[in-house]
């Protein structure tokens, strides 16, 4: 773990990004667009080419119209749905630490929640598979569903503290891209970035995080830091 000198706050409110932050989602992701591009356009997405970053980063509706079919796109949203929900999320894996670090941050009484660009509805599936009932006690989960704008746009975590009730004060947003950073300082929260996810620790520094974290447990030092716990 290591720290940006510009601001070594520790946090005592943590939200989390989800896909390569929590989750090893990427195969999942990319599995289930091929099904819903194959069955919903009939389009072979290796065989026409993409760059993975740039899809994964689309909604369903977005990667539509760039594969040229904005008019399949609400099927195809509906379909992609239930394919990740009922197959897909099969392919996704836990970052190794990262159900350990949630489960001890409850019992620290670390308040935790969720802000992603995935759907609600699959994030909340994956959520409980990843900590069971641990995830009724999130202070929120923001998906793609709650706002227009996405990160980097701060949007979408000031709309996750508006649920909470709470100012970005002590908060931390822990993300894996540089696109999580940008929204965390936009934000105003401390930026936490997670080099262990899919665009590594040099993009990580480069878009200014406060934080850097080599695995999910090196959160640990940092909020029982802050509280005085003196550890996990």
């Amino acid at each position: 773990m290591s720290e940006n000198s510009r601001h070594a706050a520790a946090p005592t409110t943590l939200l989390f990004d989800l896909d390569g932050t929590l989750l090893d989602s990427r195969e999942a992701i990319l599995n289930s667009h091929r099904h819903t591009f194959r069955e919903v356009a009939g389009i072979d997405i290796d065989e026409v080419g993409y760059d993975a970053g740039e899809l994964l980063a689309m909604r369903i509706p977005e990667a539509f119209e760039h594969f040229g079919h904005a008019e399949l796109a609400e099927q195809g949203a509906l379909e992609y749905d239930r394919f990740y929900r009922e197959e897909g999320y099969k392919y996704a894996v836990v970052y190794e630490g990262a159900r350990e670090t949630i489960l001890r941050l409850a019992e620290l009484g670390v308040p935790w929640g969720v802000v992603t660009n995935k759907g609600r509805g699959r994030a909340t599936d994956d959520l409980r598979r990843l900590v069971g009932d641990v995830v009724d006690e999130m202070i929120c989960l923001i998906g793609a569903e709650d706002t227009a704008e996405r990160k980097p746009h701060p949007a979408p975590i000031l709309a996750g503290l508006r649920a909470a009730g709470i100012g970005p004060e002590g908060v931390a947003y822990v993300g894996d891209g540089p696109h999580d950073v940008e929204a965390a300082l936009a934000a105003g929260t401390i930026a936490i970035g997670a080099a262990y996810g899919y665009y590594g620790d040099e993009a990580l520094r480069a878009a200014g995080a406060h934080h850097v974290i080599a695995a999910p447990t090196d959160l640990l030092e940092l909020v029982t830091t802050s509280a005085g716990t003196g550890g996990a």
